[in-house]
């Protein structure tokens, strides 16, 4: 037995199929812009942190570098004091930016500045003994040179490196961040495009065989 819909029915089920459609659209809306949410999220959570702290720690040490050479050149305790708070921050700063990496080319880079660091720290600790016990200041000087500039030029180049690695990661994340972006708009519109497209199928398939029935109905009543 064929079956016949009413007119009601054919209504009916055109609607549903346009609501359906805007569902779904709906739906893949949502989980479109929670992917770019959580990818933006991620840019300024992870990557952009990290070089926030690198950049900090970069600070940190600059400011227990001129601590130090402050000391040997005025023999003062306050620069003593300035340089115990900048190393106390640069050991903080290590170990945050320790937390955060999630690589062993960042894990590797991060140790090399450590022991970098740990070697100048300890370099600097011996002159300004020197320093402190009364040793000629050009004799101070002439160590200084010799023991705690390579050391620094050596640690200031790997935290270069280091800073532009974070600089690097944070724009290639910010870029595939807007791509994501990009395709979840897209996604949007083409879903639009779609159920715009159904709904006006849907309406014209309506329209036809609504029209088709109503004339036979009137044929039928003649």
């Amino acid at each position: 037995m064929k079956l016949r819909w009413t007119f009601g029915q054919k209504i009916a089920a055109g609607f549903a199929a346009v609501v359906m459609l805007t569902l779904i659209s709906s739906l893949i809306s949502v989980r479109a812009l929670r992917t770019v949410v959580a990818d933006k999220d991620r840019v300024i959570t992870e990557n952009a942190a990290k070089l926030i702290d690198a950049e900090k720690f970069q600070a940190a040490l600059e400011s227990k570098v001129a601590a130090v050479r402050g000391y040997l050149l005025a023999g003062t305790d306050g620069y003593l004091q300035q340089q115990a708070e900048a190393s106390a921050e640069v050991a903080r700063l290590l170990r945050q930016i320790a937390i955060h990496l999630s690589t062993d080319e960042g894990r590797n880079m991060l140790a090399g500045i450590t022991q970098a660091e740990s070697d100048y720290a300890q370099s600097a600790a011996r002159i300004i003994g020197l320093r402190q016990s009364g040793t000629p200041l050009n004799e101070v000087a002439r160590l200084f040179d010799e023991t705690i500039t390579p050391k620094r030029r050596a640690l200031d180049k790997l935290v270069d490196e280091f800073v532009a690695r974070e600089e690097r990661l944070l724009e290639s994340a910010k870029t595939a961040a807007t791509a994501e972006a990009t395709a979840a708009t897209n996604t949007v519109l083409v879903m639009i495009v779609i159920a715009a497209v159904v709904a006006i199928a849907v309406a014209a398939f309506l329209s036809r065989r609504l029209g088709r029935d109503i004339g036979a109905a009137i044929q039928h009543i003649r």
